[in-house]
């Protein structure tokens, strides 16, 4: 082996190690620049927690960045929910990690802005097979209010002639029986709220040409309510769980998060 090969490996080497050394550097100067700009996040300013996940968001091949975009996201939903939950929620769905939760955080956009396009919401009731034959509309405030926890004024609208007379139909069995389990439950179950948000979707085909539609007079939009009265609803949990992470855990100090004061 001569001097002069002997040295071109030697310079290879040198620069291989270079480049990879630099790599690292790099990748810990993102790390640290990442941390610094999380411990400065300020639920006062929900805009910032939206701003910062949308910038990793887009970082595709960079799964532990598109994770924390999703609780940053989740957080600015949650601190500002008339002007941040929709648009956060859309970018959310775009991310999402897997079937459940994309149907899931679609479900919740549904209750956040039922006028929207069902393009982008039919995944939530895709795999059940909506009858042809429109629901009265009382029942459909009552599911709405089932949803809400206001089981006396749903049992009063179920109780309805028409609505009795609806569900005694063969093909409507599964739902009466569902409906009977749902209003004598103390606590909603995941997947009994599920099917509630389903039917709220399924049905939504028929707001335009149903006298009462799914708003009724005792409802209210989910943008409407505040913070507090939101969390004492049985409405929170779609917006506390839209993810694994706890949006009140919105202040990121060495190196977790923990709630603010």
């Amino acid at each position: 082996m001569t001097l002069a090969f002997r040295a071109t490996i030697c310079s290879t080497a040198i620069w291989t190690a270079l480049v990879f050394a630099l790599a690292a550097v790099t990748s810990f100067a993102q790390a640290q620049s990442l941390e610094e700009r999380l411990a400065k996040l300020d639920p006062a300013r929900p805009q910032q927690y939206k701003v910062l996940a949308e910038e990793l968001a887009a970082r595709t091949g960079d799964a532990e960045a598109r994770r924390t975009a999703m609780r940053l996201f989740h957080i600015a939903a949650w601190l500002e929910p008339q002007t941040l939950a929709a648009g956060s929620l859309r970018s959310m769905i775009a991310i999402s990690r897997t079937p459940d939760e994309e149907k899931r955080l679609r479900a919740a956009a549904f209750l956040l802005d039922p006028a929207a396009e069902e393009s982008e919401l039919r995944v939530v009731g895709a795999s059940s097979v909506v009858s042809s034959l429109p629901p009265p509309p009382e029942l459909q405030r009552a599911v709405r209010l089932l949803r809400q926890g206001s089981r006396d004024s749903a049992r009063q609208l179920i109780a309805a002639t028409r609505v009795q007379e609806y569900l005694a139909a063969e093909s409507q069995r599964k739902l009466r029986d569902e409906l009977a389990a749902i209003v004598t439950a103390n606590t909603l179950a995941d997947r009994q709220l599920r099917r509630l948000l389903e039917l709220e979707l399924q049905w939504s085909q028929f707001r335009r040409n149903s006298g009462g539609g799914i708003a009724g007079p005792n409802s209210q939009p989910w943008q409407d309510l505040s913070r507090d009265a939101l969390a004492a609803t049985p409405t929170a949990p779609t917006l506390l769980t839209l993810t694994e992470f706890d949006p009140r855990e919105n202040l990121y100090r060495n190196g977790r998060w923990v709630r603010g004061e």
